[in-house]
């Protein structure tokens, strides 16, 4: 279905709502229209997408047995400090003194004060002095009521990518593609990243 075809379904609906002449019948017809033109504007987008070939050039790297360890490291904290509502998600952020450093999400009743878990274990190993941190990964539990109770790794949200890519420009994270788990470099995440004059990248390399 062409673009130009959904057009003239439009059109054609609204002549028609126009011409209805009484108020109960403009109700339901236009009604009517409004859900054929949306399911046929959806019919048109499916169409175009299953029609695109998308095409991923970002190098996904093997994970080592440490990686395993710190997915299997992150897992545990949100296991055991899981709080429904509070606490979903917990980091494990290696060092690059190989050190590892852990946190979880801090959820709160106002929405704009709750802080991820990424910055608080970045904040760990910048007080000991720990940057810039070799690799990070992110968990997450579902909520009781979900019927899938597995641990997941996740990925960081686009405020977590420009922290780990201001404190860690070469770090790595590990991500899930449909389940099958692999790390990339942050800087493929987050391409073109924003920078200024200031010395925040080069001092946390």
């Amino acid at each position: 279905m062409h673009f130009q075809t959904v057009l003239r379904h439009i059109q054609f609906n609204c002549l028609f709502v126009v011409q209805c002449c009484n108020a109960t019948s403009v109700k339901f017809h236009l009604k009517q229209s409004v859900a054929c033109v949306f399911g046929l504007v959806h019919t048109y987008t499916s169409e175009v997408v299953e029609g695109m070939k998308v095409e991923c050039s970002m190098e996904k790297l093997k994970l080592s047995d440490q990686d395993c360890k710190l997915i299997e490291t992150a897992k545990e904290v949100i296991e055991k400090h899981f709080l429904e509502d509070w606490h979903h998600i917990a980091v494990a952020c290696r060092g690059k003194s190989g050190a590892v450093y852990v946190s979880v999400n801090m959820d709160t009743y106002v929405g704009s004060m709750a802080v991820c878990a990424e910055p608080i274990a970045i904040g760990q190993a910048t007080l000991a002095e720990d940057l810039p941190f070799d690799t990070i990964v992110a968990v997450r539990k579902p909520r009781a009521r979900a019927e899938d109770q597995s641990l997941k790794v996740v990925s960081p949200c686009g405020k977590c990518r420009e922290m780990i890519a201001d404190y860690a420009s070469g770090a790595c994270v590990i991500i899930s593609d449909e389940g099958n788990l692999s790390k990339v470099k942050v800087s493929e995440l987050l391409p073109f990243k924003y920078t200024s004059n200031k010395t925040k990248s080069q001092r946390h390399g």
